[in-house]
């Protein structure tokens, strides 16, 4: 029983190799096959843009520069990526703010809209007739 533990920690821990793909709404994770000339990418994993976290300077991790974590809910599942120059991973670490920034922008109107929908109906309710105010 042992053994097979070592055996799954070694397994879920072992670094590999993947393509990265940041879109809007999710960060694809796939395994390139084929020639540099005409490659091909197989689906691994991916992760909603919404629901990731971003950390961009790690502790540990014998000082290496070039590694960054995305994460998901309160760290359930942590992604350790390393970019291949520190160059690299300032590109991505800055790309990624700016989509996580437009999904906070995005999730931030959607509170706004439902909270004056509520405001609306409430007024309509209590036969108050009024445009409720909203600022962006």
């Amino acid at each position: 029983m042992e053994r097979k533990k070592e055996r799954i920690r070694e397994l879920r821990f072992k670094p590999r190799s993947r393509y990265i793909f940041l879109y809007e709404q999710l960060v694809l994770f796939t395994k390139k096959y084929g020639r540099d000339d005409n490659p091909s990418y197989a689906f691994k994993n991916a992760l909603k843009t919404s629901q990731i976290g971003l950390t961009e300077n790690m502790k540990g991790y014998r000082g290496d520069k070039r590694k960054f974590e995305l994460w998901l809910h309160g760290r359930s599942q942590v992604f350790i990526i390393q970019a291949p120059s520190v160059e690299v991973k300032e590109v991505w670490v800055k790309e990624i703010k700016k989509v996580l920034l437009l999904q906070f922008e995005h999730l931030k109107d959607e509170n706004l809209k439902q909270h004056s929908d509520k405001i609306q109906k409430l007024s309509y309710i209590n036969g108050v007739f009024q445009s409720p105010i909203v600022s962006h």
